[in-house]
C-alpha cells in the first residue's frame, strides 16, 4: 500500500496510509493571527458495501517557528492505524453533519477583523533538487496553507499545494497566490518548514 510519512524534526508522527483508503492528506497552516502553526493528518476509508468512514490520525497538531516537517511518500506493508475512525453513515457522524449545516444557516462566513500577531509567518517548501519555496503574506493575505494529497484514483503520487489566501479569497474560493503546485512520487521527499 502507498503511505506518507510524516516526520516532526526528525521524529515520526505516522505512517498516514491504509489498504483500503480512498485518500489521505496532510494540512499544514499558519495564518497572521497565531504563534506558529498547526499540522493535522487525515482520510477516507471504503469500508465495502458503498459506506466509508473518516478517519485521522492526528489531531491538529501545534508547531512553533523552525519546526520542520518532512513528508516522504513510499510502499509499505504497514500504517499507523488512525487514532479516529467515524463511519459517514453512523449518527455521530451524521449528527455532526446537521449541526455543522445548521451553524453555516445562523452563522455564514464572513470576513472579521483580525489581530496581526505575527505578520511575517512563511512556510518554506524544501523539493528535492530545487530551490527553496517561501510563501508568504504578501498582498495583504492573511492565511498560508501547504496541503498533501493522495487517492486510490491516481496512486503513483501525491498532489501538492502551497498557497496564500485573504479571508474573501477564502470565501469566495478564487484568487489565492498558489506558491507550489506539483507532485511527490514514490520513493521522494519534500520538507516544510515553519517561519515567521
Amino acid at each position: 500500500m502507498h503511505v506518507l510519512e510524516v516526520q516532526l524534526n526528525g521524529e515520526t508522527l505516522a505512517l498516514v496510509g491504509a489498504s483500503d483508503a480512498l485518500m489521505f492528506a496532510a494540512h499544514l497552516n499558519t495564518s497572521i493571527e497565531e504563534a506558529g502553526a498547526t499540522l493535522g493528518l487525515q482520510g477516507m476509508r471504503d469500508l465495502g458495501g458503498n459506506r466509508t468512514s473518516h478517519v485521522n490520525w492526528l489531531p491538529f497538531l501545534e508547531l512553533s517557528h523552525g519546526d520542520l516537517v518532512s513528508f516522504y511518500f513510499f510502499e509499505s506493508k504497514t500504517a499507523t492505524a488512525p487514532i479516529e475512525d467515524i463511519a459517514t453513515d453512523s449518527e455521530e457522524h451524521i449528527a455532526e453533519q446537521a449541526e455543522f449545516e445548521e451553524e453555516l444557516k445562523s452563522n455564514p462566513p464572513t470576513t472579521r477583523l483580525i489581530e496581526a500577531i505575527q505578520p511575517d509567518a512563511t512556510l518554506q517548501l524544501r523539493m528535492p533538487g530545487s530551490e527553496l519555496i517561501t510563501a508568504t503574506l504578501e498582498g495583504g493575505r492573511e492565511f498560508i496553507a501547504f496541503r498533501i494529497l493522495w487517492n486510490q484514483w491516481r496512486p503513483e503520487h501525491c498532489h501538492m499545494l502551497l498557497s496564500s489566501f485573504s479571508q474573501q479569497e477564502a470565501l469566495v474560493r478564487s484568487g489565492r497566490k498558489a506558491w507550489f503546485q506539483g507532485t511527490l512520487g514514490v520513493g521522494e521527499r519534500c520538507v516544510v518548514k515553519v517561519g515567521a
